[in-house]
């Protein structure tokens, strides 16, 4: 019979993720902290987070915690535990007092950044409908859809296309993490310090959790993506901005289109928008897998932030976002044509025709606030897969023509990417194990339908990118060819920094407690 925890339903159940990666799997103990939206909710899931972990740490031998975001990574980061929390309550989000903060974070708050106590468990939508509807905010940044919570988005990378800003983990100011039955820990950076300690104490009175203060840098850039091994992320601050909305143009043009390539060469997009001088906030490009000759093959996206003008905020409705960054999206609408198996030369003709219309391949502009460009997602459960390698940006024509050199061998034999092809580009972190660790990195992703074919795609690709002799890592929740070897060769001496920080963190137990199948895989336990 499952354990009793308060304010928690508990239940033995059979566990598979959306993408349909893991299905399935026995988890004995699988817990659900009841929600609310009062201010003694956060006290509640205190008391359910104590005693979850104080059970996990107290078998023998302890038992692996694991918690879930919405569960949609295709890697094994996934892979849940004996012990399941599920925060899908977790969403109460509330200002950080001014009074907190440092003399030196007073001024950014002056130029209206606005720092955000966000529970682990809020969906990036749910972020967004509430920060532009009641609050006036929006994000600086998300990734290309917004069924992600806070925490698992954190947790594996997620990133965007924001050319200034970074990825989601590079607008976090603290992390608030529980790494034992009765120690909660909130680390923020030492060298940039937002708020004072006494912020722990604030945190401790509302959560019920004893709660330290580490204003560490080490601590702070292994926390930043952590892949859910570093304590249980009870919330994180956000650093929110005024709303604002994004004006886009899109451009479609043939796959050699050569002032595109140019752009993706040097980032100088000035050529593709001779109307403005301003440099886009954001800047991505769609291609066809396999580029019809003599037709149009990529649709570069480029986005201007713009003051709301006026424009009253509402949310955005399900559905396929305008600027068509959201390649998942696509997936979904490709599985729901295709139906089931077919032949090759029938899965070409529906991709060919699927593309063509779901990608938008027309000029064309518009507007909208941050979660009508980077809104739902609506990939069915278990259809897809996906790898997205990073790269550094100045190996970014060289790693494309090796992707789509091995597409069109791997094409003669039969093996064929159902989806498309997307170029994105984003500025360095300070994260450990971010992605993005180089002065700007290039992110290209290859989503698909999920067939064995394309699982061959990906194997050959991330083979031949070693042989190659070009560095590169794989977003953290996707499928990835990363090994202890690749990983120490993209990485460096960050690997070290994020175990020696996981070990300040965590005693022996609290670090079998919170262990990930993917730590083992790529050298990264203990």
């Amino acid at each position: 019979m499952p354990p009793t925890f308060p304010h928690t339903q508990v239940k033995a159940v059979a566990f598979t993720n959306y993408s349909g990666v893991i299905r399935d799997r026995s988890v004995p103990v699988y817990c659900t902290p009841d929600g609310g939206s009062d201010a003694g909710v956060l006290r509640r899931h205190g008391d359910a987070v104590r005693a979850i972990v104080a059970y996990a740490f107290g078998q023998n031998p302890p038992a692996t915690l694991r918690t879930v975001g919405s569960t949609w990574s295709f890697s094994n980061l996934i892979e849940p535990g004996s012990v399941v929390l599920d925060p899908v309550n977790f969403t109460f989000i509330e200002r950080i007092p001014a009074e907190f903060f440092t003399q030196s974070y007073q001024a950014r708050s002056e130029r209206g950044f606005v720092p955000l106590f966000v529970e682990g468990g809020t969906q990036i939508g749910a972020l967004n409908r509430r920060l532009g509807a009641d609050l006036g905010l929006a994000l600086q940044t998300s990734g290309a859809a917004d069924g992600q919570r806070v925490a698992g988005a954190l947790a594996t990378g997620t990133h965007g296309a924001a050319l200034q800003v970074g990825a989601l983990h590079d607008t976090v100011l603290g992390l608030y993490l529980v790494v034992a039955p009765n120690q909660a820990i909130f680390v923020q950076s030492g060298s940039a310090q937002f708020a004072s300690s006494e912020i722990a104490p604030w945190l401790e009175e509302q959560t019920g959790i004893p709660t330290e203060h580490a204003a560490d840098d080490t601590l702070f850039r292994a926390a930043l993506v952590a892949l859910g091994s570093l304590g249980v992320v009870f919330g994180v601050v956000l650093e929110a901005t005024p709303l604002y909305r994004l004006k886009f143009k899109t451009l479609a043009r043939p796959h050699d289109d050569p002032s595109v390539w140019q752009a993706i060469r040097t980032l100088d997009t000035s050529p593709l928008h001779p109307e403005t001088v301003l440099h886009p906030y954001h800047f991505n490009v769609t291609m066809h897998p396999y580029p019809p000759r003599g037709a149009l093959g990529l649709v570069a996206t480029l986005m201007w932030k713009v003051p709301p003008g006026g424009i009253a905020f509402d949310s955005p409705l399900p559905g396929i976002p305008r600027a068509s960054t959201d390649l998942m999206s696509l997936i979904g609408s490709l599985t729901q044509a295709l139906g089931g198996p077919l032949g090759a030369p029938l899965e070409r003709a529906v991709l060919e025709r699927m593309i063509s219309e779901q990608l938008h391949l027309h000029d064309g502009t518009g507007d909208g606030f941050p979660g009508h460009m980077f809104g739902p997602t609506s990939l069915p459960p278990g259809a897809g897969a996906s790898t997205e390698i990073v790269v550094d940006h100045a190996d970014s024509e060289r790693t494309l023509e090796l992707v789509f050199r091995v597409l069109g061998e791997r094409a003669s034999r039969g093996d064929f990417l159902l989806g498309a092809v997307g170029v994105r580009f984003v500025p360095e972190t300070q994260a450990f194990l971010g992605m993005n660790v180089n002065a700007m990195n290039t992110y290209i992703e290859l989503p698909s339908i999920r067939n064995d074919g394309v699982l061959r795609i990906y194997e050959a690709l991330w083979d031949r990118l070693e042989q190659a002799d070009i560095p590169f890592t794989c977003h953290w929740g996707q499928l990835g060819g990363m090994n202890e070897t690749r990983l120490r060769r993209y990485f460096g001496g960050r690997v070290d920094a994020w175990k020696s920080a996981r070990a300040r963190l965590l005693d022996p137990v609290g670090q079998r407690v919170f262990e990930a199948a993917l730590l083992r895989d790529v050298g990264l336990s203990s």
